[in-house]
């Protein structure tokens, strides 16, 4: 299966999902990312060729994953990586009395994995 793309339109990043080795062996070579030392992996990549376009890389290994349980723990945990790493990198600040850009993002990039790997 070849890695899944998604248009963040708002923040004018591009996510791509990943779960399978093949399909994240693609993205590691295209992004030129570190090899995941785990089932779930979460990367940000600035595309300077083109016009420093961000993308967010979601690596779950599918083969690995045993139950429900293991998944909906793997989404979350890297839907948060993945939302923080984006907002970071815009510059938004995230504190527990304003942290609803974060959930708000990370509920759409976990939806977006689920859509994908499950």
């Amino acid at each position: 299966m070849k890695p899944v793309s998604y248009h963040l339109g708002v923040y004018g990043a591009t996510l791509h999902v990943a779960t399978t080795r093949k399909a994240m062996s693609a993205l590691r070579r295209k992004y030129e990312l570190a090899k995941p030392d785990s089932m779930g992996a979460s990367y940000l990549a600035v595309d300077t060729k083109a016009n420093n376009a961000i993308h967010l890389i979601v690596w779950l290994d599918s083969d690995a994953i045993d139950d429900g349980a293991e998944m909906v723990d793997l989404v979350a945990h890297e839907s948060v990586h993945t939302a923080a790493q984006l907002l970071d990198h815009i510059g938004q600040a995230t504190t527990t009395h304003d942290s609803e850009a974060l959930a708000y993002l990370t509920g759409w990039v976990a939806a977006r994995i689920w859509e994908t790997a499950a």
